[in-house]
């Protein structure tokens, strides 16, 4: 069973001296709404770097019933073992940067009553002097489309 995980409008504070604010929103990978675009490797999104283990990533836009009325990058996992592999997103260059909140939703089931998506999800970060942040999140089960329920979620992360 493959395990999806949908994240849209990383919105972060660019280098963390000057706090430009940017909000990745992967529009610059456009699909039409009601697709999915598979991709394998790496992918870049405004100024940042998307480092998936899994290697597998989709654009999507209003697909297996989650919307947001924009394109989101799915996460792709295994097809059997393990929860989504490991993602880990950078500013281009190294530059260091805030991240204060996050858009996520659950993809898709693979087969009615099945349970396909991530139940947590973990974010870590490196603090610029040492040490880590970390924050649990726990998706809600919603994905019903236009006209329902959001689909999404919507974290907001406390000073770094």
């Amino acid at each position: 069973m493959r395990r999806l995980l949908a994240l849209v409008a990383l919105v972060l504070a660019g280098s963390v001296g000057n706090a430009q604010a940017a909000i990745i929103t992967f529009e610059d990978h456009f699909v039409p709404a009601g697709t999915a675009q598979p991709h394998s490797g790496d992918t870049f999104s405004g100024d940042f770097v998307f480092d998936m283990a899994s290697n597998a990533y989709q654009f999507a836009n209003n697909s297996a019933k989650v919307d947001n009325g924009s394109t989101y990058l799915v996460i792709q996992g295994a097809l059997q073992g393990p929860p989504i592999s490991q993602t880990t997103f950078s500013q281009s260059g190294g530059t260091p940067f805030a991240l204060t909140s996050l858009d996520f939703a659950e993809w898709q089931s693979d087969l009615p009553g099945s349970h396909a998506y991530p139940e947590q999800i973990t974010v870590t970060g490196n603090r610029l002097g040492g040490g880590t942040v970390s924050a649990m999140l726990f998706p809600d089960g919603i994905f019903d489309g236009p006209g329902g329920l959001p689909d999404f979620q919507t974290v907001a992360f406390g000073p770094q």
